[in-house]
């Protein structure tokens, strides 16, 4: 069984280019996926590519990045939309570094107390 990549909660935001109208803010964050959340109703389909840009919290100081992501899940409650996506980024490229800077950040924000 595979290991899974240590998720982080965030508080960054997210827009989806086909997704409109839609307040979306990041749950948590992993290596290779995340986890997104509105109040409003989100227009993801499972299994569908999408591609978001993610808008770091200002105190992490990390550039807003762009990456493609394919939903897995998708939740839908009176109150809120969950979707669980898994990113989609080549090794090497600009989004991978500013990925792994976010990360970092969320790392050590996790392990103040």
């Amino acid at each position: 069984m595979a290991q899974r990549n240590s998720r982080y909660a965030s508080n960054g935001r997210v827009y989806i280019a086909e997704v409109s109208n839609a307040k979306i803010l990041l749950k948590n964050l992993s290596a290779g996926g995340l986890c997104i959340t509105s109040e409003d109703s989100l227009e993801i389909s499972p299994k569908a590519r999408y591609s978001v840009e993610i808008i770091p919290e200002e105190n992490s100081q990390v550039d807003t990045f762009k990456v493609d992501v394919e939903s897995r899940w998708v939740k839908a409650k009176k109150q809120f939309c969950e979707s669980g996506c898994v990113m989609i980024i080549p090794a090497g490229t600009p989004s991978q570094e500013v990925l792994e800077q976010y990360l970092a950040y969320l790392a050590g924000k996790a392990e103040d107390p």
